[in-house]
């Protein structure tokens, strides 16, 4: 919808060009400089620059690096805290916590006197304040005369390009004896600042001291003239030295900008000029276009901050305003986003000011929608058309500006209609024209383009800058690419990057824990949680033990433990299930280790069941020699004093089991005395219901099928007063129900008995208020019917009367009653065959 008016941009212009009353404004490192009364100028500078250099007052506050140092010494060394030490350490814990008694708080340090004759600190900007600051940061020794060129007062100045012209003057200045002091160094100051104006994107904010000009302008007694007839009153300062708002704090670094890449603008508005240009145009464009901050280097900060010269003045009157300071304010309007604000300003000037339609005015339009709440990318389509119609051809700089807003505000065919309109003038894409390219196809879901994107950026050398890392990092981690964000904040790990921010690495470890991506996981974790940096909640912490039981790290499982046992957490059933898998799935399984950890669990108050079992019945149930090993090393575990709990030899039992080894599984049985507690003293046995459970569905499952043991099981179970549950009485039916299903073809009489028995246990389970399980319940059934047996309507009867408490009764009654009665109907149909036969016998 937006090509025709990118292609009347590419048209030839029909409309002659129109002429515009400009100021040609050379760059700064271009501009020189007057110099009256040379030596009082030079000699006001020298003293500024030295109270700054020397002074705290302008010494940033030191800058903390949120991202943790390199981590030594984890991956090679072997896991040295054990599950047991921590164990260890937690009931030492809760011993000391019941044994101490609550103690008042009271101060490690005893409260420093006040001393009354103490003398109030001198205030700041005061002789005796520099004084006492110049010997705190040392930065010249008045007993050895030496200087300290390292001291982080002189702010790296020393050492950059310019370094010895600055060695020479502030030597000079020093050492200097004439009164007014560093009157003698004028032409080592001078030289200092052609260096400067040489390496502007070094030096650029020690040239934009305009504040320090106009106090010169002042102390020499005149004020510069007026350039093309015009003369021009300095720009207020309370305009510049208000607080910006947030809005403006854009960050940036220094960057070479290409010829095609000329941002500002060398044209402005009314064809007038001074010498004091606005700092808050001249600071908001550099900002804006990558200009160098005082930020950028350690332990420097600027005279006046950049954020106070950008706020426009509260009761600002534009009808008031000189053209100039409207120009001023619409660029300040536009970097803000401030979109009714700057097309006010706009039509001002062409309303009001006979301002002819400009590239400049467009340029800041176009911007003002970098808004989120009030920009627009129709707008800009429209400011686009508007250009066009003007026979305005857009350049590089506000081809960048419709870039930034569509960062914002997403058009993927806009985009495209300006990146082909920039390959057609030749116009460079810039570092942050990419980075703009970049968040845009980010934000619109482009995710492979804006990769490739990155890795041309990064192939060619050009400076990413972290905001738009962070905001890959946010976006593929939302979209569920946790790889592709990991790789890009392993790059910057691997690459030294210090300030990447502390709410990048908790999401990325929240992401990677809940994806379960282990690479991610265990980098995002060793870098922070390792080192002390991030506290991760508990629903973090146990995404993390999940992902090392999946991926079978047990160092890293371990690590969680310890971090929890810290800070006090109650461990559950799910912790240790997930530690227990972690040391299954090592390479090699960890399975001594494992055991050990069912050996913890009742200590912490957790005994262990058959769920906590599932891992190790899984890679023990097809390897009897490994099931005979793991009954070694509980024998080793108890020797060492180690409670065995009744789970891990039920786990033994259970694969026996499922390999249908009644014998293995009764020796186990019969071993169970020999684990009891050696402070307990001995005990017949301590199995539980579980135990007879799994003993009474290796009766069924045993070839033939063992009733016999099953009866001797029971009555045991009666002598140690175990008490029986639903499931043993189920298991008791099927057992008898398979043995009678046996004998019926051999011992037809012994079959009967035996079905007999499975009713009369199905009828003590009812009147306990139980109910078998249905395919029990249906096993029966269909078995009387069969025989002949006429109770087995009494089953179908009682099924019907508590179907409610059968799981699966009422989808499948009907089909239940009617095998039962095809079953019947056969073996009446055998029954009255076998009588007539019998009569036709008799007969003959």
């Amino acid at each position: 919808m937006y090509r025709p008016a990118f292609r009347a941009l590419a048209l030839p212009r029909a409309v002659p060009r129109v002429t515009r009353r400009t100021l040609t404004t050379a760059p700064p490192h271009k501009t020189s400089r007057s110099f009256k009364n040379t030596a009082l100028r030079w000699t006001l500078a020298g003293g500024l620059v030295y109270y700054y250099n020397v002074s705290n007052v302008w010494a940033e506050e030191p800058a903390y690096a949120v991202h943790a140092p390199p981590e030594f010494g984890n991956e090679s060394e072997e896991v040295s805290t054990s599950i047991e030490s921590i164990a260890a350490q937690r009931r030492a814990q809760a011993r000391a916590t019941q044994s101490q008694s609550p103690q008042p708080l009271q101060s490690s340090t005893p409260a420093a006197p006040v001393d009354a004759t103490s003398q109030p600190a001198p205030s700041p900007g005061s002789p005796e304040a520099l004084e006492e600051e110049a010997s705190q940061q040392g930065a010249f020794n008045e007993e050895t005369g030496e200087i300290n060129w390292d001291c982080p007062c002189l702010g790296g100045m020393a050492d950059g390009p310019c370094g010895e012209q600055f060695r020479a003057a502030f030597s000079c200045f020093v050492f200097s004896k004439e009164e007014p002091k560093g009157v003698d160094c004028i032409e080592n100051f001078k030289g200092m600042q052609d260096c400067f104006r040489l390496h502007p994107e070094v030096y650029g904010s020690e040239l934009e001291e305009e504040e320090v000009d106009g106090e010169l302008e002042r102390q020499a007694g005149g004020a510069e003239g007026a350039v093309g007839g015009e003369a021009e009153q300095p720009v207020r300062k309370t305009a510049d030295e208000k607080a910006q708002t947030p809005a403006v704090q854009e960050m940036t670094r220094s960057e070479p900008v290409s010829e095609s890449e000329e941002l500002v603008p060398k044209a402005w508005h009314d064809g007038t000029a001074g010498p004091n240009k606005p700092s808050a145009r001249k600071q908001a464009i550099k900002l804006h276009h990558g200009g160098t901050r005082d930020s950028d280097y350690p332990n420097r900060n600027p005279r006046v901050s950049w954020q106070k010269r950008l706020l426009p003045d509260p009761e600002a009157d534009y009808k008031t305003d000189s053209t100039r300071t409207l120009y001023d304010r619409l660029e300040v309007t536009a970097l803000e986003g401030r979109c009714v604000d700057t097309r006010e300003i706009a039509e001002i000037l062409v309303r009001e000011r006979k301002e002819r339609p400009n590239l400049d005015l467009y340029y800041a339009l176009i911007l003002s929608n970098t808004s989120a709440d009030h920009g627009a990318a129709w707008r800009v389509a429209e400011y686009l058309d508007e250009l066009a119609i003007a026979g305005l051809e857009a350049d590089s700089k506000i081809c960048h500006a419709v870039l930034k807003v569509l960062a914002v505000h997403v058009d993927h065919l806009m985009r495209t209609g300006i990146l082909e309109y920039m390959k057609g003038r030749w116009f460079e894409i810039t570092a942050k024209g990419k980075q703009d390219i970049a968040a845009g196809m980010l934000r619109e879901g482009s995710f492979e383009q804006a990769l490739e994107v990155l890795d041309e950026m990064q192939g060619s050398g050009m400076e990413v800058e972290p905001w738009l890392l962070d905001v890959f990092i946010y976006t593929l981690c939302e979209a569920g690419e946790v790889g592709e964000a990991h790789t890009i904040l392993k790059a910057r790990h691997d690459s030294g990057e210090k300030d990447v921010s502390k709410n990048v690495w908790a999401y990325m470890l929240d992401k990677a824990s809940a994806e379960c991506e282990y690479d991610a996981a265990v980098f995002a974790w060793k870098n922070t949680v390792n080192l002390g940096f991030l506290n991760p909640p508990s629903g973090i912490c146990l995404n993390i033990l999940t992902t090392a039981s999946r991926a079978g790290d047990p160092a890293l499982a371990t690590d969680v433990f310890t971090h929890l046992s810290k800070r006090g957490e109650t461990f559950t059933y799910l912790h240790y299930q997930l530690l227990l898998d972690a040391y299954l799935g090592a390479d090699p399984p960890d399975l001594k280790r494992a055991l050990t950890i069912l050996t913890l669990m009742p200590q912490e108050n957790l005994p262990p069941t058959a769920w906590q079992t599932r891992s190790l019945f899984a890679h023990l149930k097809n390897d009897p020699a490994l099931t005979d090993n793991a009954l070694q090393m509980l024998r080793e575990l108890h020797a060492a004093n180690k409670p065995i709990p009744i789970a891990a030899l039920n786990l033994l039992i259970e694969c026996h089991v499922s390999r249908k080894d009644l014998q293995a599984a009764l020796t186990v049985y019969k071993l169970i005395h020999t684990f009891a507690p050696i402070a307990e003293g001995p005990k017949p046995t301590f199995a539980d219901i579980e135990t007879f459970n799994l003993l009474l569905r290796a009766c069924r499952t045993a070839k033939p099928p063992d009733e016999g043991q099953a009866s001797f099981l029971v009555s045991e179970l009666l002598v140690l007063r175990v008490k029986p549950t639903a499931l043993t009485y189920d298991r008791l039916i099927l057992v008898f129900l398979a043995s009678g299903a046996h004998h019926l073809p051999i011992k037809n009489a012994e079959g009967l008995r035996l079905l007999d028995y499975a009713y009369r246990h199905w009828n003590d389970m009812v009147q306990l208020g139980w109910m078998p399980r249905f395919g029990t319940l249906e096993k029966l059934a269909l078995d009387l019917g069969k025989v002949g047996d006429g109770r087995c309507w009494d089953v179908l009867q009682t099924c019907e009367e508590r179907g409610k408490d059968i799981e699966g009764w009422a989808a499948k009654e009907a089909w239940v009653k009617r095998g039962v009665e095809k079953v019947w109907a056969e073996q009446q149909a055998r029954t009255s065959a076998e009588y007539e036969g019998a009569g036709v016998l008799a007969a003959a």
